[in-house]
């Protein structure tokens, strides 16, 4: 017997599970073909992945025949449209390249030409008469002597600058002997300065008058040579004390050489008079 035999036999149930997976699984596919379709920029040429033939044959075993049909036809649209997209032509914009524009050629001016002044003719020109130079009139010089006073004049006209440079020449002697005499003396002030000091250097103090408290000033003449060295000493004039005479007249040996005299003092032997003090 068959199940349809007997109506009241019971029907083994359908699967309504595997029927809501086939209609979701074909909606997602066309809603997923729409997606693809509208989102595909028009520069892409490459081909989409292949996505939805994986997605098809998972679920392919519980799909009907006529999902599939509609499967393959959007895969197929699908393809249609890309290969129509990638056989498209570019075009390419079109730049328009500004024309240069035309400048207009100027034609330097020619330069005008030179003329050259014409040549005057020699033949007409007229010849000027030369001047002959006239003689000039000799003068003739006579030869006249002068009188007495004329002769007056010039002798005292040829003397007066004889005069002049005499009293000129006189004038700069004296200043130069001046000049020298205030050297001079400037000189042998400092000399005579600096040959007592010498002197005082050198002296000694008699020690029985320096113990007696003895003091005094005795006055030397010496002679001297311009080397310096002592040719005699003289006692002008004593101290009251004869130690302090007597180291008067040894101080001036024991100094020796003195301090050498300035030219503008002259002479071989040069005369002192000197006062040596002693004082406490």
């Amino acid at each position: 017997m068959s199940l349809l035999a007997d109506p009241r036999l019971p029907v083994r149930g359908f699967n309504y599970h595997w029927l809501f997976l086939a209609i979701a699984a074909s909606f997602s596919l066309h809603l997923l073909a729409v997606v693809v379709y509208m989102w595909t920029p028009s520069y892409d040429f490459a081909p989409p992945p292949q996505a939805a033939p994986i997605a098809v044959s998972i679920v392919a075993p519980l799909a009907t025949s006529k999902n599939k049909l509609d499967a393959e036809n959007v895969g197929q649209e699908q393809h249609e449209v890309i290969q129509k997209a990638a056989h498209k032509p570019i075009i390419e914009p079109v730049i328009e390249t500004p024309a240069k524009p035309v400048v207009p050629v100027v034609e330097s001016p020619k330069p005008a030409p030179i003329v050259l002044p014409a040549k005057p003719n020699k033949k007409l020109i007229d010849k000027k008469p030369a001047v002959k130079p006239q003689p000039k009139p000799k003068t003739v010089t006579k030869d006249v002597e002068p009188s007495a006073e004329q002769k007056q004049i010039i002798q005292q006209a040829q003397a007066q600058p004889k005069l002049k440079t005499s009293n000129i020449a006189n004038q700069q002697s004296a200043l130069r002997q001046g000049q020298l005499s205030e050297q001079g003396k400037a000189a042998n002030v400092s000399w005579k300065q600096a040959l007592h000091a010498h002197l005082e250097r050198e002296k000694r103090y008699p020690r029985k008058a320096k113990r007696l408290k003895k003091q005094g000033m005795p006055v030397i003449r010496f002679t001297m040579n311009r080397q310096g060295k002592v040719l005699n000493v003289v006692l002008v004039k004593s101290s009251g004390t004869s130690s302090l005479d007597k180291e008067a007249v040894d101080l001036v040996y024991r100094a020796q050489p003195l301090i050498k005299p300035p030219n503008t003092i002259s002479g071989d032997q040069i005369k002192l008079t000197l006062p040596i003090n002693f004082s406490f």
